[in-house]
């Protein structure tokens, strides 16, 4: 009989979540959502010197912003709870009590910096059990505890096959700290356990524990999880992926206003190719219903920042203007310049801007820049710019079409065209040498004088115009 799967995703609270981290959220929410399965969010948060205040709930907010809706959690509740691990003391300490009665554990007395680098230099393992009652009666140390590991030196892994470990070192592997703190190994096996999750989907690098967390789950009388360790993800450097290589924290691309379709497009071609998903539509269900982790590659996927600015642009180039406007409220520069009411035209301002630009937060930028600028007077324009402020309307112009008609009466009056006529226009209008269409963009900064934000003020092209042929 079939059993959906439930998978998990356990972040530790030491920062933001990056998006190695949400590739594997990604694969996880795919892979339960694709098979009717469960989500579990676990927060493995065991080591309190490096957890940071507030970090898990901005990473649950962060998942949630892409989509990734945890089915249990610490904010969703669930039938396996606490998911914190910090909360779950007593389900490790019951752990611990049926692997030592079951003689699967023993006390180490060697110190920190021996265990890290030898396994067990003293020989704690090999002490009888007499012995090892007087020495836990007669010192006042407090020893770790090692779980004693069997024969077994390998694991099964869904996208590698079997996966060896004989000839690596291999000391059995400490699961209580002398402060009675469980390890990351062996918490992760217990929990993995008591949640019933049945695969494992998480980086490359923990591909060495599983062998051993398998080995605890078994002594615990627990059928393993199924393992799916994805391939790290490298820098355009072949390095691994970090600060170094850009924005890579979840929240920095949130903050700069990349659309979270494409953030989760980019996530999906790190290592799958995914299916095509026209700009403008939620993702999530074409992302699910092709998904196959078969189909996920064994070679380590590269990020490409030019892809993720690729599909920001083509992303929000689809967004209609009023959900442009939406966003942009959220943007952390934004979101307090119009006194909590957004005027109607601000959407379509951003449309005519986001054509140029890569990040809503570009988009947002230079339209501010453009309903601030400084207006400027090209050399010899002053007799160009003099016809367009005779013939623009004192009302403002209402439309495109009627900035066409505008043009034409210029353009016959002052014998120009293109450039020639263009061009001293938008340096008055913008102050810049380039951008957005005129046509568009002239009855935008009217509508803006009419409507201007509140508490700030914004002229009107005829102002414009004339400041322009003032300038020196």
């Amino acid at each position: 009989m079939h059993r959906p799967p439930r998978v998990r995703f356990a972040p530790a609270p030491t920062g933001r979540l990056h998006l190695g981290g949400a590739r594997t959220a990604l694969v996880n929410a795919l892979f339960a959502r694709a098979r009717g399965g469960t989500l579990v969010l676990r927060i493995e948060d065991t080591d309190p010197e490096r957890n940071l205040p507030g970090a898990d709930e901005a990473i649950e907010e962060d998942l949630l912003w892409l989509g990734i809706v945890p089915d249990e959690g610490p904010t969703e509740g669930g039938a396996f709870g606490p998911y914190r691990q910090s909360e779950r003391g007593p389900v490790y300490g019951g752990a611990f009590e049926a692997l030592r009665a079951a003689g699967r554990l023993y006390p180490c007395w060697c110190g920190p910096e021996a265990r890290a680098e030898s396994g067990c230099p003293g020989g704690c393992g090999g002490l009888a059990e007499g012995e090892r009652e007087r020495r836990l009666a007669r010192e006042p140390a407090v020893p770790a505890w090692r779980f004693r590991l069997g024969e077994q030196r390998e694991v099964a892994d869904l996208l590698r096959g079997r996966v060896s470990f004989r000839g690596a070192p291999a000391p059995d592997p400490v699961v209580l700290r002398p402060g009675g703190r469980p390890t990351f190994l062996f918490a992760c096996a217990v929990d993995d356990a008591e949640m019933k999750i049945t695969h494992v989907i998480r980086g490359e690098d923990h591909l060495p524990n599983a062998w051993k967390q398998e080995q605890i789950q078994r002594a615990l009388g627990r059928e393993p999880p199924q393992w799916l360790h994805l391939p790290l993800v490298l820098g355009p450097d072949g390095a691994p992926l970090s600060k170094r290589h850009g924005s890579t924290a979840i929240g920095d691309l949130r903050d700069r206003g990349v659309p979270w379709e494409a953030v989760v497009m980019a996530l999906a071609h790190l290592g799958w190719t995914p299916p095509r998903v026209e700009p403008g539509r939620d993702p999530w269900p074409e992302l699910a219903a092709r998904f196959r982790p078969e189909r996920l590659s064994r070679s380590q996927p590269v990020y490409d920042e030019g892809r993720l600015l690729h599909l920001s642009g083509r992303w929000l180039r689809a967004l209609p203007p009023e959900e442009l406007a939406r966003r942009s409220a959220e943007l952390a520069g934004f979101r307090d310049r119009f006194g909590g009411s957004v005027p109607p035209w601000w959407g379509e301002l951003l449309a005519v801007c986001v054509l140029s630009r890569a990040t809503l937060g570009e988009a947002a930028a230079l339209a501010w820049e453009i309903l601030e600028a400084e207006p400027r007077r090209a050399d010899g324009g002053g007799e160009i710019l003099d016809a367009w402020l005779r013939h623009w309307p004192e009302s403002g112009l209402p439309g495109a079409e009627d900035f066409k008609r505008l043009s034409a009466r210029v353009a016959e009056e002052a014998g120009a065209a293109g450039r020639a006529l263009f061009h001293p226009l938008r340096l008055a209008l913008t102050g810049r040498e380039a951008g957005p269409a005129l046509a568009v963009l002239a009855p935008l900064l009217d509508r803006a004088a009419q409507d201007p934000p509140r508490g700030r003020r914004v002229r009107s092209c005829r102002e414009r115009i004339a400041a322009a042929l003032g300038a020196r």
